[in-house]
């Protein structure tokens, strides 16, 4: 919940924009218009949308062309839902509105009535729809993060308790879908507001983790997926170009996180050989191209010097190649 832009209802890029069989336009008329596009750019979807995008789905449910600022209840409601907004509720009492807000990842819309704060903040001379983006309840105090489609700018923090007791007419909230990575006690992705299981999320270093079937980072642990094994670290992130142990032996991820096989790869400046099943070669023998190399224990090929196996003398090349 972290889009910063705040439309107004008289900018001139949309301001003059009429509802159906009126001459009203957006610009008297838009605070539900608007508080509807504050709330829906909070999904990843609509980040760009504006209230000229919005416009043509919500001037339906203006009451006989009025505009928004006179719509029903339902008309706000069904407006986030359209935009993918879950968990629409229209509260008209302040238990529910907090309870519900307590749950957390809710955006929402109040309608205020005419009336000052108990600091004096006027919202309204008649009533009016803002939005907020944020809440946060500390301190024995209500915080809303208000955006403000009117002439009184508005924008920003308020406590209901200093500046809102007894100007709220009626509310509207709505959870966000969850899109991405989400951390309740430990990361969880979600995609299109359904939480990943026994599958695969980026993050936004580029990495990759797996999610087990309780959607949790598998971390330390080899997965075995699509007919290959890949190997996950200690935070649960795929191993790409390095070295991984089983109960068997050594093997090497590729970049792709993939085992490498049947292969020589070059790591700090020395070679192993990688068997057939993926494991490192190590104290035996690899004829590769018609020549004999030898894997010391480590797995480092032996070169430019003799070793003695098994009771003989062999010399090896700079190259490996046995003599």
């Amino acid at each position: 919940m972290t889009n910063t832009k705040i439309f107004k209802q008289y900018d001139s890029r949309y301001a003059s924009l009429p509802y159906p069989n009126s001459s009203s336009p957006v610009s008297t008329d838009g605070c539900g218009l608007v508080s509807v596009t504050h709330c829906i750019i909070e999904n990843q979807k609509y980040a760009n949308y504006t209230p000229r995008d919005v416009l043509p789905v919500m001037k339906q449910y203006a009451v006989a062309g009025s505009g928004t600022r006179y719509m029903n209840p339902d008309g706000i409601a069904a407006g986030l839902k359209y935009y993918g907004m879950k968990d629409v509720r229209v509260i008209d009492n302040m238990a529910d509105f907090w309870e519900e807000l307590d749950k957390g990842e809710r955006v929402g819309i109040i309608l205020f009535d005419s009336g000052n704060g108990p600091d004096g903040t006027r919202w309204t001379s008649a009533r009016h729809f803002i939005a907020f983006n944020r809440y946060e309840h500390s301190g024995g105090k209500h915080w809303l993060y208000m955006k403000d489609s009117g002439g009184r700018d508005h924008d920003g923090w308020y406590t209901y308790e200093g500046s809102m007791r007894g100007c709220l007419f009626l509310m509207w909230t709505a959870r966000i879908p969850r899109n991405g990575w989400r951390k309740y006690g430990a990361w969880y992705f979600y995609k299109d507001d359904s939480l990943v299981k026994n599958g695969w999320a980026q993050d936004s270093k580029n990495k990759w983790f797996y999610l087990g079937s309780d959607g949790k980072i598998v971390t330390s642990s080899w997965v075995f997926w699509k007919n290959e094994w890949y190997y996950l670290g200690k935070a649960g992130e795929m191993l790409t170009n390095g070295w991984a142990k089983d109960s068997k032996g050594w093997c090497y991820v590729g970049s792709d996180g993939k085992i490498v096989k049947s292969t020589w790869i070059k790591y700090k400046d020395e070679w192993y050989w990688l068997m057939d099943n993926g494991y490192m070669a190590e104290e035996s023998w690899v004829r590769w191209k018609g020549a004999w190399y030898y894997l010391k224990k480590g797995g480092v090929m032996a070169a430019a010097e003799t070793l003695e196996i098994q009771g003989k003398s062999y010399t090896f090349a700079e190259n490996g190649k046995m003599k």
